[in-house]
């Protein structure tokens, strides 16, 4: 089985909020793709619409340039059925060792309501008359310097079947390479039904063994890839046509990866060969998910963390059974190993609150940290008390806070604030078009030694930081800023799943002393550090978190603080 990858054209005309790249960055972007697909074995990429404008024909172009010494990879520029299309097609494919046209033709009795030259006329009118004219285009497009000349039947699977026999029948005589049946809109709803319809259109048409048949399938029923298989299998076309993770308008195109995971990937069936991936080796396999990333970046579409094969959460779990079976044995809960595809996953486990302290410690122990059973208990407290006020998981950071909270085990931490003695003022501008600010006065301790700060902004956590924030860079040459925070009250009940009664008592005694929770993420230096604290007052709670953050920092880069910056002095104490 051939691979054709419209990526770059079918997958961009997926709807987004918007590129968010300059020109030159896309371009590059996109014929990084283009390298990356035909060294991982696509036998042809269809590279854009040149027709569509300045911007694509330069990706075009390039890519083909790009592709002056590969012929193993067919570079195709996309044209409708018009003489200027496919003139300048030709011209900005040419540069490629091995090129062609990806022609358009509509064929459903309700596309062809789209063509002026047969409007009025009666169906079979209008099927004789736009027959003619795409043969005519057929014609000239295969009279060009080209090596394939692919022929789309668009909306074939809700056109009169004889018509489509008729028509692939011309297009075959007057020089297409390929025959591409597209279910345009995905109003295939049923695998078989597309098996069977590509037969009796094969078998239909006169010649039909003088070209290569290829599927293209948008993915609106969720069926795509499954259309696709039972095709292949039966060795009905000779090509697959989709885009990497599936972009594309609507619910999108076939994904071509999910396609290799079925054929390529050990599973419960074995497909033959004729429905596996020509070329492909296992060590082309591993850079599936390189070209996955690449095509996620070049387009500009996330991909969902749901993904298969590639999905950030796919390879992963956070339920606590789970976790414990896959300690005893890694595939209990895995199909295949990700590595076969270039997924490298250093820890199976996410932490959530359907997560136990099997998993909690696997996941601390996979970053370098071990810790004894009451600490882990103690770490388990605060991420499953994270995990509610989340609504959801606890990234590494935050677990790795929540141990290093349980390792200093209440003892004095670098940096301290004496909270009793903060003054906090929420003061009014005289000029009533100006937004009030915060003042806050107070003292941080480093080591023991006072040093007094004052800072202003619009909220309490701002101005905190900016007060602390000018001891730490005018004393010790350390810059601080606050990326995010966020403040969450206790609403809940604290009682975990699985624990035992002296965690519930103490889940319910940290639920009534602590209601509010500050979750910080701070830049300290060039690095980025996350921070929690908990606290009946709101405001201390975020005040706590970013202490906590910071003496995080300290305790990872040994940051001693011992010794002020001396006048004229830029470089930090440590």
């Amino acid at each position: 089985m051939k691979l054709l990858d419209t990526t770059l054209r079918d997958g961009n005309q997926a709807i987004r909020k918007g590129l968010g790249q300059k020109l030159d960055s896309q371009i590059d972007l996109f014929r990084q793709y283009a390298l990356a697909a035909s060294e991982f074995g696509m036998q042809y990429i269809e590279a854009g619409i040149p027709i569509s404008g300045p911007r694509a024909q330069r990706i075009v172009g390039s890519i083909a340039f790009d592709h002056r010494e590969r012929a193993e990879t067919c570079i195709l520029g996309f044209a409708r059925a018009k003489q200027q299309d496919i003139d300048l097609t030709a011209k900005t494919v040419e540069p490629a060792a091995r090129k062609g046209i990806a022609l358009l033709t509509s064929v459903s009795d309700l596309q062809l309501k789209k063509f002026g030259i047969v409007a009025g006329k009666e169906t079979p009118g209008k099927r004789s008359a736009m027959l003619e004219q795409f043969r005519k285009s057929v014609a000239y497009a295969s009279a060009q310097n080209i090596d394939e000349l692919l022929v789309y039947l668009e909306d074939s699977t809700r056109a009169d079947i004889r018509y489509l026999m008729d028509l692939s029948a011309a297009f075959i005589e007057a020089g297409a390479t390929i025959i591409s049946v597209p279910d345009t809109v995905g109003h295939i709803n049923d695998p078989e039904a597309y098996a069977e319809f590509l037969q009796e259109l094969k078998e239909g048409t006169p010649g039909h063994e003088t070209v290569q048949w290829s599927a293209h399938l948008h993915n609106d029923r969720g069926i795509a890839v499954a259309n696709a298989l039972i095709a292949a299998k039966r060795k009905l076309m000779d090509i697959v046509e989709g885009t990497i993770n599936g972009e594309g308008e609507r619910a999108g195109n076939l994904a071509l990866l999910t396609y290799l995971l079925c054929t390529e990937v050990e599973g419960y069936s074995s497909y033959p060969e004729h429905a596996r991936m020509e070329g492909m080796t296992p060590e082309r396999l591993k850079n599936a998910e390189k070209v996955s990333a690449l095509g996620s970046w070049a387009l500009n579409i996330e991909r969902s963390p749901y993904q298969p094969g590639v999905g950030e959460y796919v390879h992963r779990t956070a339920a606590g059974m789970h976790q414990d079976g896959i300690l005893k044995e890694p595939r209990m809960f895995a199909s295949y190993d990700p590595n076969v595809i270039g997924v490298d996953i250093r820890t199976p486990f996410v932490f959530s609150d359907q997560s136990g302290h099997k998993g909690l410690r696997a996941i601390l122990e996979a970053k370098g940290i071990t810790l004894s059973d009451e600490k882990l208990r103690k770490t388990y407290l605060d991420a499953y008390q994270m995990s509610l006020l989340l609504g959801g998981s606890v990234t590494d950071s935050l677990l790795e806070a929540t141990a290093w909270e349980a390792q200093r085990n209440g003892n004095p931490a670098v940096l301290e604030v004496k909270y009793d003695e903060l003054s906090i003022t929420y003061a009014k501008r005289e000029d009533r078009h100006i937004a009030p600010y915060v003042e806050i006065i107070g003292t941080l301790q480093v080591h023991g030694n006072d040093h007094p700060f004052s800072g202003r902004g619009d909220g309490p956590t701002s101005a905190f930081v900016e007060g602390i924030g000018h001891v730490l860079r005018d004393d010790f040459g350390i810059y601080i800023d606050v990326r995010e925070w966020i403040e969450k009250a206790v609403t809940h009940d604290t009682i975990g799943r699985g624990e035992e009664e002296g965690d519930t008592e103490e889940k319910e005694k940290l639920g009534r002393e602590a209601p509010v929770w500050g979750i910080v993420r701070m830049n300290v230096g060039d690095e980025q550090v996350d921070g929690y604290g908990h606290d009946p007052n709101a405001t201390y709670a975020s005040f706590k978190a970013c202490l906590q953050a910071l003496n995080r920092w300290c305790t990872t880069k040994q940051a001693c603080l011992t010794s002020p910056l001396d006048s004229g002095d830029a470089t930090t104490a440590l």
